[in-house]
């Protein structure tokens, strides 16, 4: 009796373990989670990361080559909409947490995969402008 219970202890021990180590890969960036929750997938393919658009959209730009092109500080400032690419302000402003755009901003900086569609809303970091204040009053 006792050897067959500390076999299930066991057993589910294991069981706890690769569930765990299955969830948690260290290739998981939190960035990455940061991009999928956010919902930036909803126009934005990642092809070097296997994430794929939810809608298939013309002039949105995949991003597996973003990092070789914008650095972490301007991509923070154009999902912002503090600063502009080739003088377009991203499409919908990030609302999400101070840590949640390091950590997203930090990840796309990562992304230089040498083979990616055409990124042409995002073509060299010269292009990064920033955007004019909003006068007093005034919505977006």
């Amino acid at each position: 009796m006792k050897k067959s219970l500390f076999s299930l202890i066991v057993v589910i021990c294991l069981v706890a373990v690769y569930g765990f180590i299955a969830t948690s890969t260290p290739g998981d960036n939190p960035g990455k989670k940061v991009f999928v929750d956010a919902k930036c997938n909803n126009c934005h393919n990642v092809a070097s990361d296997s994430i794929v658009a939810v809608k298939a959209m013309k002039n949105v730009p995949d991003l597996s080559s973003v990092g070789s092109s914008v650095a972490p500080d301007s991509a923070k400032k154009y999902l912002l909409k503090q600063a502009k690419i080739n003088d377009k302000l991203h499409m919908v402003k990030f609302n999400g947490t101070e840590e949640d755009l390091n950590a997203l901003a930090g990840w796309l900086g990562t992304l230089k995969a040498p083979v990616a569609k055409e990124c042409p809303a995002i073509k060299d970091t010269n292009a990064v402008k920033e955007a004019p204040k909003k006068e007093e009053g005034k919505k977006e």
